[in-house]
C-alpha cells in the first residue's frame, strides 16, 4: 500500500508538472505550442550626422557679445522606422523577418546666414539622398497563423 501511494504522489507530481511546462509554452492547441509569445517592436525613424561637420562661418560676433560658429554635417542619413525583435511579450505572437528597408544618405550644404533684426540662423540643406545600405525590418504574426 505504502509502494503505491509513492508511484501515485509520483505520477501526480509528474503530471502538475507537465500541466506547468504545458501553460507556459501555449494555450495547448498543437500549433501554439512553443509559441514564443513576442512582437515586433516599433522604432521610429531617426536623423543620424555620420562623418565631419563642416563650419559654414567663423566667429559671428552676435547681440550679447558671445560668438558663434554655425556647422553642418556633411552627410545626413534617415534610417527609417522599422520593426525589431526585442523580446517585447505578447500572448499568442511571433516576431518574424518582414523584408528590409533602404537607408538613405545625402549631402549636406551650409544654408546662407539670415540676419533679422538682433537674430541670426543658420541653416543646411540636404540633396541628392541615395541608397547607403539596408537594415532589417520586423513584424508580429500570430502564432496558429
Amino acid at each position: 500500500m505504502k509502494r503505491s501511494l509513492v508511484l501515485w504522489s509520483a505520477l501526480v507530481g509528474t503530471l502538475v508538472c507537465a500541466l506547468q511546462a504545458h501553460a507556459d509554452i501555449g494555450t495547448g492547441t498543437p500549433k501554439l505550442r512553443g509559441c514564443p509569445h513576442k512582437q515586433a517592436t516599433h522604432v521610429e525613424s531617426e536623423w543620424i550626422d555620420p562623418g565631419a561637420a563642416q563650419v559654414c562661418a567663423k566667429s559671428i560676433k552676435l547681440a550679447d557679445g558671445s560668438t558663434w560658429s554655425p556647422s553642418c554635417p556633411e552627410n545626413r542619413a534617415i534610417v527609417p522606422a522599422h520593426g525589431e525583435c526585442q523580446g517585447e511579450s505578447n500572448q499568442g505572437t511571433l516576431c518574424v523577418p518582414n523584408g528590409v528597408l533602404n537607408v538613405q544618405v545625402g549631402e549636406c550644404t551650409c544654408d546662407p546666414i539670415v540676419h533679422i533684426g538682433q537674430w541670426v540662423t543658420a541653416g543646411c540643406t540636404c540633396t541628392q539622398f541615395t541608397n547607403a545600405g539596408t537594415i532589417e525590418d520586423f513584424t508580429t504574426v500570430p502564432c496558429d497563423g
